[in-house]
């Protein structure tokens, strides 16, 4: 046989044995899809939330107090330098007459005052960081800018974010456990399915090696169920994120706005499909190595 009919034989082979036992390859494909759902969902509005988390420009913060009787040349420097930091994204100043009328404005002093008051506020630079960064790198980075000339002080009130980075790292650790959970369900559903189907076709088999058939030549069909059984999956859990995201942005419409400027590359839903079934192939044909070696050792 060439090596185009080789594959002939075995895809009509995979599609008779799925024929002959359609219950298993359905089941199959709806624990392969439902597995491969939930992170599909959650990668989706992840992407989805994305611009929006971008756009409100959240972040930790330090208060950077300059000396008072710096010069606006020396201020623009360290502010300046400020920017060239590790780490940070954005830096604003706060100068010392805008903090005063502000607080006199909350306070009622300015109303009250019979003569202007002496302004006893410094220029502030506020430095805000990036989402991802450590915070022990924040509290590195105070340290180091206090010892800088001209800064008096440094309030770096960064709590807040010290519990969602450890919300984070949990929520990061919980995804690669569910990621590892999926990708066994996957694998044991497959190579379940395998060894059954082995075990009832074992007869063909043992002809087939009798005849002098090669162990690839054996496992190729196997192959392709696994390839078609996790291919199907695929694109039954692309079905169903794409119905949940549809349902969920027609009951709150901020939800709509939101997942209408996720950019979904799309080429995104045939490399999932593509990566399932190079992934079912191999299960597949793992499964009929393991089961054949078990029978024939």
């Amino acid at each position: 046989m060439s090596a185009v009919s080789d594959r002939l034989y075995a895809f009509r082979q995979a599609l008779r044995m799925i024929a002959q036992q359609p219950g298993r390859f359905y089941l199959s494909v709806v624990i392969a899809g439902a597995a491969l759902a939930l992170p599909l969902l959650v990668a989706a509005l992840a992407l989805a939330a994305l611009p929006a988390w971008k756009a409100a420009k959240v972040g930790p913060e330090i208060s950077v107090f300059v000396k008072i009787g710096t010069a606006p040349r020396e201020v623009e420097a360290l502010r300046a330098r400020l920017t060239a930091a590790s780490d940070v994204t954005d830096v604003r100043l706060i100068p010392r007459d805008q903090a005063f009328a502000e607080l006199s404005k909350r306070s009622g002093l300015a109303a009250g005052a019979a003569e202007p008051r002496s302004n006893p506020l410094p220029d502030t630079l506020v430095a805000r960081f990036t989402f991802t960064v450590d915070p022990a790198a924040i509290d590195r980075a105070a340290v180091d800018i206090r010892q800088w000339s001209g800064v008096d002080a440094v309030q770096s009130e960064i709590e807040w974010y010290r519990r969602l980075s450890a919300l984070r790292q949990a929520g990061l650790a919980v995804a690669v456990g569910l990621i590892v959970l999926v990708a066994l369900l996957i694998v044991t559903a497959l190579i379940g399915a395998a060894q059954m189907t082995l075990q009832l076709r074992l007869d063909e088999i043992r002809l087939l090696q009798l005849v002098g058939a090669r162990p690839r030549f054996v496992r190729r069909p196997y192959a392709y169920v696994g390839a078609l059984t996790l291919a199907t999956g695929a694109a039954l859990a692309i079905g169903i994120a794409w119905i949940t995201l549809e349902l969920l942005g027609r009951r709150a419409g901020a939800l709509a706005s939101v997942l209408s400027t996720a950019g979904v590359p799309p080429w995104f839903p045939l490399a999932l499909v593509l990566g399932a079934t190079l992934l079912g192939g191999a299960v597949g044909a793992i499964g009929a190595w393991v089961q054949m070696k078990r029978c024939h050792p």
